[in-house]
């Protein structure tokens, strides 16, 4: 996967994160559902500066 398709799932998954907080905050399906989608925006970023800093250092 490329460093821009892996940018790309990370900021959907954080707009999803935020998508979801907006909404009902006293529904815990919302929460659980934003928590993974933020975890997965972490996962995704990461994973993209990982492989841009492995390309620069070749």
């Amino acid at each position: 996967m490329s460093q821009y398709e892996l940018q790309q799932r990370a900021q959907h998954h954080a707009n999803e994160a935020e998508r979801l907080l907006a909404g009902k905050l006293g529904v815990i399906t919302n929460m659980v559902k934003a928590g993974v989608h933020a975890t997965l925006a972490v996962y995704y970023a990461t994973q993209a500066q990982r492989e841009a800093y492995l390309e620069h250092s070749e």
